[in-house]
């Protein structure tokens, strides 16, 4: 089992920063065996109330995850871009033929440029996160009372004077 040394936070934060641990990424029995120490000395290192605690340790692992999460927020958002925008590959294919010799030469090369339609589900998605105040995934309905306490009882006579003027304008 490896001992605490001052390489074991730079290793760390490098080694979570690109794989992850735990709750994204890579698994703590890989982790703890790239740096050579068991889980019970994980454990003992990242425990903030007992006595082995190793802060530097603790800050690397909180440093490293960092990293990682804003490198796979922009993978994401990068997916998302190409999702909405549309994607574009380009594959090429060779043809070769064989001289009388036994040589094989290029015949002729073929690129054929393939484009992904953009995503009607990506664009809302990214629209209604981007811009929600304009792109909603609700409809709202706005009902207004001319100003009044929707909680206001009215007067008999009132009611009487509202339903007259709701069956003229039927």
């Amino acid at each position: 089992m490896a001992k605490w040394n001052s390489d074991i936070p730079k290793l760390t934060e490098e080694y979570i920063s690109k794989k992850g641990l735990m709750d994204l990424g890579s698994t703590l029995r890989d982790f703890c065996k790239y740096l050579g120490i068991s889980k019970e000395t994980f454990y003992k290192w990242t425990d903030e109330n007992g006595e082995d605690v190793k802060v530097d340790f603790v800050d690397a692992i909180k440093k490293g995850k960092e990293a990682y999460r804003a490198a796979l927020i922009a993978k994401a958002e990068k997916s998302l871009l190409e999702l909405v925008e549309g994607a574009k590959s380009e594959d090429t294919r060779k043809e070769f033929i064989t001289t009388e010799t036994g040589e094989m030469i290029l015949a002729k090369k073929i690129v054929t440029t393939k484009r992904a339609e953009p995503n009607v589900a990506a664009t809302i998605f990214a629209l209604t996160n981007l811009k929600g105040e304009v792109w909603k995934n609700k409809q709202n309905t706005d009902i207004t009372t001319n100003g009044k306490d929707i909680n206001q009882q009215i007067s008999p006579a009132e009611a009487a004077a509202l339903l007259k003027k709701l069956e003229e304008e039927v």
